[in-house]
């Protein structure tokens, strides 16, 4: 990350606080509430003070895995995975929503879903 690119996320992240910060409410029990529209990107969700899980694909069971990369030019931008696991995210509205969490030797990144081919279990992130 280089210094402007550095200084831009510092700048959201203030914004973000601020804005926070005048449209939330202290309720009794010592937690902040904000009422957010269906546009307000989040990747945490509390329930009555408690973290709640989030929705998931697959909901039960061991994890979708990785068959090879994309060739290039997306190398490194998505992979192959098993058609049938992918088939669930097909034609779904919520697609960009959608945010794939990605574990590798320890270290686990989160990215946003930009299209998949439930024929090829071609996933574009």
């Amino acid at each position: 990350m280089n210094a402007l690119s550095s200084a831009r996320a510092v700048w959201h992240r203030a914004q973000l606080m601020e804005r926070c910060r005048r449209n939330s409410t202290l309720v009794p029990h010592g937690a902040w509430t904000m009422a957010m529209s269906d546009s307000t990107p989040f990747n945490q969700l509390f329930v009555n003070t408690a973290r709640a899980v989030r929705a998931r694909e697959p909901e039960i069971g061991t994890f979708f895995r990785m068959r090879e990369q994309l060739p290039a030019p997306y190398t490194g931008s998505g992979f192959y995975g098993n058609p049938e696991d992918l088939r669930s995210l097909g034609g779904s509205p919520d697609l960009p929503k959608a945010e794939a969490v990605i574990y590798d030797s320890w270290m686990a990144s989160r990215r946003n879903v930009r299209s998949v081919n439930t024929t090829s279990g071609a996933l574009v992130l």
